[in-house]
């Protein structure tokens, strides 16, 4: 009986018809018949974003920018760890209280803190085709790349899938946080070589000018490499695949506005 009286707390009876309301439903009596519907609910007051939702925003509008150009570079052949690997790396550098909006040593175009040698692909590494590291800088708005001598007989990886040949590419990536846009300032690619022949290092140099043929002086600057393989010299296709497509980011560069900060 006391858990009977618990229970219609809330509600009235009367002439044996049950007014008002027991838990979340609602009992009403219309036109002398008995309803029950759902109490609604209270409407939650929006609270404002906090400084750590405004920053994870940021971070990632920059990065989907930025993404959607380097999975393109990669052939689309790539899982979604860069992904967060790349947010992670923004998100500490750019928006957190280690930004480097703010320090003076990007007055000039200075690599972002662990951004160098960050793997796009993680089944093959481009340190596995080469005795070294491909290496990047960027001085006098001029992106020097240099790629290290490649030797089939000290290649940690043998070559599957027949891939007799290979073309060296990189692109660089260019994001602008006055215009919050991001594209490609520059493309290489190499003549088709043999995947059994030595390759002496090359250096090529890239000047920093946009589409619209401007300098580039302030931004973000991503530099990244990969290795296209074929099964000839006159084949059309490519044999990259998830597990076999050598790609990493050489690093990001950023320099900031001398005028105002980002």
């Amino acid at each position: 009986m006391l858990n009977l009286l618990k229970i219609y707390e809330m509600a009235i009876i009367k002439n044996g018809k049950i007014r008002g309301l027991i838990g979340n439903l609602v009992y009403r009596v219309v036109n002398g018949q008995e309803t029950v519907q759902s109490a609604p609910r209270k409407s939650k007051t929006k609270k404002p974003p906090t400084e750590l939702n405004v920053q994870f925003g940021n971070t990632v509008r920059v990065c989907t920018k930025m993404y959607r150009l380097i999975k393109e570079f990669a052939l689309n052949a790539l899982d979604g760890r860069f992904y967060r690997d790349l947010v992670r790396l923004l998100r500490m550098n750019l928006y957190s209280d280690q930004s480097v909006f703010d320090d003076s040593r990007f007055d000039t175009w200075n690599y972002l803190p662990d951004s160098r040698r960050m793997a796009i692909s993680k089944h093959l590494k481009t340190e596995d085709m080469f005795n070294g590291h491909v290496r990047a800088n960027i001085e006098d708005d001029v992106c020097e790349v240099r790629i290290p001598h490649y030797d089939p007989e000290r290649v940690s990886w043998k070559l599957r899938n027949r891939a007799d040949c290979m073309e060296f590419a990189f692109t660089l990536i260019h994001y602008d946080f006055e215009n919050d846009h991001a594209e490609v300032i520059g493309n290489y690619t190499s003549e088709r070589l043999w995947t059994y022949h030595q390759h002496s290092a090359r250096t090529i140099s890239v000047p920093l000018k946009s589409t619209s043929g401007e300098d580039i002086t302030k931004g973000l600057i991503a530099v990244c490499f990969g290795i296209r393989f074929y099964a000839a010299m006159d084949s059309a296709g490519y044999l990259n695949t998830k597990e076999i497509n050598p790609t990493s980011m050489v690093g990001v560069w950023y320099r900031r506005s001398l005028v105002s900060s980002e």
